[in-house]
């Protein structure tokens, strides 16, 4: 069951808003275990940022929307944004390079989140994008 408190909504243009992601996550999180904590806080940064940089017009604003959900065996980031339509379940992912020489900038959020994530779903729903990520649980 998701309580009011495990939804967080952030203006996509205002870095006020994208600043309270993570003291946000800290407050609803707390009862997951600290190594599950750390991959779903690097996912919901890889993909509520690349929202709000790359899924808007240039200096257009727009909402994107966070809940958590914890249930028995799992538990769940839902990123919803009203930007332009991207399905980072199915987008390829980059290979790593060799070494850190070889590296370019950039492209390595979906290694990421496929390293952190149990499953990943993506959803266009009307006009908004829906990306729930499952984080699996150990048995308590």
């Amino acid at each position: 069951m998701v309580e009011p408190d495990d939804v967080l909504r952030i203006d996509s243009a205002n870095a006020g808003d994208i600043e309270r992601l993570h003291p946000w996550f800290d407050a609803v999180s707390g009862r997951l275990p600290l190594v599950i904590q750390h991959g779903m806080r690097v996912a919901l940064e890889e993909v509520a940022l690349n929202a709000a940089m790359h899924g808007f017009a240039p200096q257009a604003s727009g909402e994107i929307t966070v809940r958590l959900h914890i249930a028995p065996g799992f538990a769940s980031l839902c990123v919803e944004d009203s930007g332009r339509p991207f399905d980072s379940s199915k987008a390829p992912v980059h290979h790593q390079p060799a070494d850190l020489l070889d590296a370019e900038p950039g492209g390595l959020g979906l290694v990421l989140l496929h390293h952190y994530c149990h499953d990943i779903t993506y959803e266009r729903v009307v006009d908004r994008n829906r990306l729930t990520m499952r984080f699996a649980l150990p048995p308590i």
